[in-house]
């Protein structure tokens, strides 16, 4: 700011609410100014380099812990894609400014499933009956996620979203507290509607039974987010039944990372290695073509595209 007022009150004002970089006084030398421009674009540099070198580094700690997922829980790790998906068109049809917590979100939302004990881990991946104590264990896996991530600088608003994931809007639900309604943070009620489309539509094959199946569920979500993700689903699903993908055969070395496969995965012997629906990320391909190296593998492999 470059002023001929140059009193106190001025010179606050213009620091602590117009957060001016330096405050400069008329006349002023050309040496100076020249000076000032200067230090503040190396100022402006070093803040964008760090926030960068931040986001880099928070990213790529995500999609590491994304690839550590699919290897601990499959099943987790392919409906996390989905959400992640669904929380992407959901940004892109309201033009959202930014759903990068969402998407941090959907994408580590199987994290709690870190604290399992192995025992317990094997008895979901095999869809057997869990004991009263296993039980309580999974329903507390969003509490336990959240607490992973609270502490970690700017994953506060993402430790949020997972801890509230199974809160109703009418206060029910987990965590036991007296949040309900408003109080309950926006991105965890516009995730919980997201994720039990999700959820839903994977178990019942159809989205728009989904959609219809929660519109009976009185007083689990904001009205209004779901309202407005029936909206945005509506068109998304009548975009997918023109837009159907192409299967495609593969050999095992022919497949690269960011398929998605069309079919199971198994052993000669007829050993499950990885389920249809889950999208080769690098850990993933690297499992495989560990496991294929002791147990050899059915071929083709058949991929979308």
């Amino acid at each position: 700011m470059l002023t001929g007022n140059a009193d106190q009150k001025t010179a606050v004002e213009a620091v602590n609410r117009g957060q001016v970089f330096r405050f400069l006084n008329k006349p002023c030398p050309v040496e100076l100014l020249a000076q000032t421009l200067q230090t503040a674009v190396r100022q402006y540099q070093l803040i964008r380099a760090e926030r960068e070198l931040l986001e880099r580094t928070l990213n790529g700690t995500i999609r590491l812990l994304t690839e550590v997922l699919s290897s601990l829980h499959p099943t987790a790790f392919q409906l996390s894609q989905r959400l992640h998906q669904a929380v992407r068109d959901y940004a892109a049809f309201f033009k959202l400014p930014s759903s990068w917590d969402l998407e941090a979100a959907s994408l580590l939302f199987p994290l709690g499933h870190l604290t399992l004990p192995a025992a317990t881990l094997d008895k979901l991946a095999r869809n057997q009956p869990l004991d009263p104590k296993e039980a309580e264990l999974v329903q507390r896996i969003p509490e336990m996620g959240a607490n992973l991530l609270a502490h970690i600088p700017r994953l506060e608003s993402v430790a949020a979203i997972l801890r509230y994931q199974n809160k109703h809007y009418d206060g029910s639900g987990l965590p036991a507290d007296r949040i309900a309604g408003e109080d309950i943070p926006m991105a965890a009620r516009v995730f919980k509607v997201l994720r039990d489309i999700v959820e839903l539509e994977t178990q019942l094959g159809d989205r728009s039974r989904a959609l219809a199946q929660m519109q009976e569920r009185h007083g689990w979500y904001d009205p209004r987010v779901l309202q407005s993700a029936a909206a945005c689903f509506d068109v998304f699903l009548h975009k997918a039944t023109t837009e159907q993908p192409t299967i495609r055969s593969r050999s095992l070395g022919e497949l690269t990372v960011g398929q998605v496969l069309a079919s199971d995965v198994e052993t000669l012997d007829g050993i499950l290695v990885i389920k249809a629906g889950t999208e080769l990320t690098a850990v993933v391909l690297q499992r495989l073509r560990n496991f294929a190296a002791l147990n050899p593998i059915r071929e083709p492999i058949y991929v979308l595209s």
